[in-house]
């Protein structure tokens, strides 16, 4: 294997900073659907991803999930190999669920407080601006923390923006909001998406069903 210092195998340091400050083309049909006369048609969703950039700086799920089984290990919830798969979070949900009749046992022991008081990063920021500013109609998260409240809180403009963190606030769903899919950290933690039931049949009848019609099917 050639060293990463080779002639070659690195760009000219002029190309570099070239290729680091080139701006990127939207294509020309979001361009459309963000200026469609009748508001913005454009919805973001987004997952653990971008939560995992400084200051927020989340791990992945299969992280959360090796931890949090370890300790269920350690407290003699679990015996050590009854679990088929510790880094899914989903496996795990469903093992406890199936032995406890709840997966409080897995909820307890994952980070919510940091979760609760998650620092946005660039990305939150920007998609914050982007629902303020009106070019996109709604971000729509998998994930538990609260990160875009937080962002759209450090912009100083919250009022056109609504946070519809669960199924119980289903009413708040307006022209520009923060959609929760799987619930936020603030939803009963029973309700949270976890088990696979609930990943793959469960939410199709559900709320869950009614925002993807709502948004997803159109062109977007």
């Amino acid at each position: 294997m050639k060293a990463l210092t080779d002639e070659e195998d690195v760009l000219p340091e002029a190309d570099q900073s070239q290729s680091s400050t080139e701006p990127a083309a939207f294509p020309a049909e979001i361009l459309q659907r963000i200026t469609d006369a009748a508001g913005s048609r454009v919805v973001l969703v987004v997952g653990a991803g971008v939560s995992m950039e400084k200051p927020t700086g989340f791990a992945s799920g299969a992280h959360y999930s090796r931890e949090a089984h370890r300790r269920l290990v350690a407290d003699g919830v679990l015996n050590d190999g009854e679990c088929t798969d510790p880094d899914d979070l989903s496996v795990l949900a469903d093992l406890l669920y199936d032995k406890y009749g709840s997966q409080a046992e897995l909820t307890s022991r994952l980070p919510k407080d940091a979760w609760r008081t998650a620092a946005p990063n660039s990305g939150h920021l920007i998609a914050a601006a982007l629902l303020i500013e009106g070019a996109i109609r709604h971000v729509i998260t998998l994930n538990y923390d609260l990160a875009f409240q937080h962002a759209v809180t450090a912009l100083g403009n919250s009022t056109n923006i609504t946070f519809v963190e669960g199924p119980d606030e289903h009413a708040n769903l307006a022209s520009h909001s923060v959609v929760h899919l799987h619930r936020s950290v603030n939803q009963p933690e029973e309700t949270w998406v976890l088990r696979k039931s609930a990943l793959d049949t469960d939410w199709a009848a559900e709320w869950e069903s009614v925002i993807a019609a709502a948004n997803l099917s159109a062109p977007v």
